[in-house]
């Protein structure tokens, strides 16, 4: 329960990590799961989301499945809870992550290869979108074209200018 209790103060604040760093002093859960919370604070607090994204991930087999597994085989509720917590904290640092892309770059492409950096840099999942797999990214680019926050670029199908706000 604290780990949820952890994840819950990093959602809640985010950016800030105060609440979580005095919940992690008075934290009785297993070292092992108080370890992957604070790891992913780190993540959070160095920007540093393609490592967020392997820490954060509930596929079978990813790092977070298998520790719940461990930690709490019997408790289908516990799984739950924390499935919703990290989708909400990828979510928020999703959207830090696409402000640093787009004012890194000036054009995206989208193939197979650059399709799989975009969705690991961004921390698209799949299961969290409820897709079919490569169609959670052109859906969240299809949010942003109708935002108006990329273009397709003329004559292509698969590169997209990133639109700067106006200064």
């Amino acid at each position: 329960m604290d780990f949820i209790i952890l994840l819950h103060h990093l959602r809640l604040q985010y950016p800030a990590q105060s609440d979580f760093l005095t919940e992690v002093h008075k934290s009785k859960t297993s070292s092992q799961l108080r370890e992957h919370a604070k790891a992913i604070a780190a993540s959070l607090r160095r920007n540093n989301y393609a490592f967020l994204e392997k820490l954060t991930d509930l596929n079978e087999g990813g790092s977070l499945s298998l520790i719940i597994h461990q930690t709490h085989p019997n408790e289908p509720i516990f799984g739950y809870t924390i499935r919703a917590l990290i989708s909400q904290i990828r979510e928020r640092a999703r959207e830090e992550a696409w402000k640093g892309l787009k004012s890194a770059y000036r054009e995206l492409t989208v193939d197979a290869a650059s399709g799989d950096w975009l969705k690991r840099s961004l921390l698209i999942d799949p299961n969290e979108f409820g897709y079919e797999r490569d169609q959670e990214i052109h859906a969240w680019l299809e949010k942003r074209l109708t935002q108006g926050e990329i273009a397709l670029k003329e004559g292509t199908k698969s590169r997209f200018l990133i639109r700067k706000p106006a200064a």
